[in-house]
This record gives structure tokens, sequence and C-alpha cells, in this order.
């Protein structure tokens, strides 16, 4: 192949490569929305259950991460990457992951060991649908959605298996493997 044909490929290839990371980027509105509107209605309903403290604390860094990322999408928006610059908009993409899937993290990490009987399921439920709206949203950037299921579940798990509780053990075990069946 002359190195025509070998440029008109590259080419085609960071087009694809900018056109999944441009439908990706699209979509961040939505998961951008969803985490306030969940924050904003769950929040004074965990208060209830939980330490008022801890909530707040976990309701700020996420709408935190909230207002990041959505500075983040409106910079993306500007700029229109393409060539090299989809490489680097693409690890900035796996580090926001990584900060959105800690901060979704943060609460049931922090109050698990508080949680007592049904409790716990909320935070189990809580962390698979977090992670099946980033699927959904993010399955073109294999690397940033498998980045988000590991910072999301490991804390989770980690803190429900160094608890004494029997039934916070068999939690841990349900996220890991839930975990292993999203990746």
């Amino acid at each position: 192949m002359g190195e025509s044909g070998q440029h008109a490929q590259q080419d085609k290839g960071n087009d694809l490569e900018a056109a999944l990371l441009r439908a990706t980027y699209d979509r961040a509105p939505l998961n951008i929305l969803l985490t306030v509107v969940t924050t904003v209605l769950f929040a004074p309903l965990l208060m209830a259950h939980h330490p008022a403290q801890s909530v707040t604390l976990w309701a700020a860094v996420l709408l935190g991460d909230a207002a990041f990322n959505f500075s983040v999408w409106m910079v993306f928006q500007r700029q229109s990457p393409s060539g090299s610059a989809v490489a680097r908009w693409r690890r900035l993409l796996v580090f926001q992951s990584a900060l959105a899937g800690l901060a979704w993290a943060l609460g049931p990490t922090m109050l698990i060991s508080q949680a007592p009987g049904i409790l716990i399921a909320n935070f189990v439920a809580m962390q698979f649908c977090v992670c099946a709206v980033v699927i959904i949203s993010m399955a073109a950037q294999r690397t940033a959605m498998v980045v988000y299921v590991v910072a999301v579940m490991a804390p989770v798990a980690v803190a429900a298996w160094l608890d004494e509780d029997g039934q916070k053990h068999l939690v841990a075990g349900a996220l890991m493997f839930g975990m292993a069946a999203l990746i």
C-alpha cells in the first residue's frame, strides 16, 4: 500500500476514534443531570437513616464531580478535538471516570459499616444502577468504562469485606462478582 493509502487509513481511524469520543461526550449532559437529580432527591432520604454529616459530604462530592464533568464537557464542545488531541481527551475521560466512580463509591464506603440489614441492599442496588447507566453511555470507551466500574464497586466491596458482619461479607462477594460480570 502506498504512503497516501496509509494516511487515508490513519485518517479514517482517527475520524472513527474522534466520532466515538464525541458520541461519549454527547451523552455526558445526561449523566451529569442524572447525578444531580439523584443526589438532590436521595440525599435527604438517606439522612433519615445515616449520619447527616456523612451524607452531606457525599452529596457535596457528587455535586462537585458533576460540576467538574460539566466544565470538561463544555471545553470539549468548544474544542471539538480531532487528530492527536483525541488521545489526550480519551485519557482525560479515563481520569474523569475514575473520579466519578470514586465519588459514587464514597458514601457507601463510609456508611456501609453503620448500615443495618436492608439498608445494605440500598448501597448494592445503587452501585449497580450507576454502573448500568455508565455502561450504556460509555460503551464506546471501554477503558474509561472499566475504570468507572472498578472505582464504583471495589472500594465498597473492600469496606464490606473488612467489616466483621457476615452479611456484609456476602455483600462484598456480590459486589466483586457483579464487578467482574459487568467488566
